[in-house]
């Protein structure tokens, strides 16, 4: 019991998580202390993906895409960026949920932040780059600017105007509703992006 409230720090997220990993690894016999305390959050973490991995390509695919979109994702957006369509999304968030790696029920998120981490940090940098960026443009198609520029501050450079001039519309939002970090975070970041390169002089407080 020590053992497992070391290695879990007190989480009841964690510790469910230990206890499968324990049965798993275990087969039947006990693992010492020291074997538990090591069952840290990476193990969990590992043991979350493996089991993510046997529902199979769509599944993870699908779990990428909720990484990106965040918590409380539609699962229309969900199956746009996953190229799946809706039935087929449908069906996989219920396997996912089954494998407690999805909350049950809909927007979508994940049962804990840290399975969340888990997807997010095993996505490879250029594809994560291009989810962001595939997820800025679904946003920003949809009038949903705020959303689309924030996406842009995870991508690399991509130089096109369309985004350049979300990110000054998203400051203006943001600017007139009291939030002047966050404006100054978009600006910053439209004056990279506007095609002809910084400065811009159209681009300012």
């Amino acid at each position: 019991v020590e053992a497992c409230h070391r290695a879990s720090g007190g989480n009841p997220f964690f510790l469910t998580e230990l206890i499968a990993e324990m049965s798993e690894l275990g087969e039947g016999r006990r693992l010492g202390a020291g074997e538990i305390v090591a069952l840290g959050p990476d193990r969990v973490a590992a043991s979350v993906l493996r089991r993510l991995q046997r529902l199979g390509e769509d599944a993870v695919g699908l779990a990428a895409t909720v990484a990106i979109l965040g918590d409380r994702t539609d699962v229309a957006d969900a199956a746009a960026l996953a190229d799946q369509d809706e039935a087929r999304t449908g069906e996989l968030v219920d396997a996912m949920a089954d494998a407690h790696i999805l909350q049950p029920g809909r927007p979508l998120r994940f049962v804990h932040p840290i399975v969340r981490t888990a997807v997010y940090n095993s996505l490879p940098h250029q594809e994560r780059n291009a989810a962001h960026l595939e997820a800025a443009r679904i946003h920003s198609r949809g009038g949903a600017i705020e959303a689309a520029a924030v996406h842009l501050l995870a991508t690399d450079r991509i130089g096109e105007q369309w985004a350049c001039d979300c990110l000054q519309e998203a400051a203006s939002m943001t600017l007139a509703r009291g939030e002047p970090h966050t404006a100054r975070r978009f600006l910053e970041r439209a004056l990279h992006e506007s095609p002809d390169g910084p400065p811009a002089a159209a681009i300012r407080f």
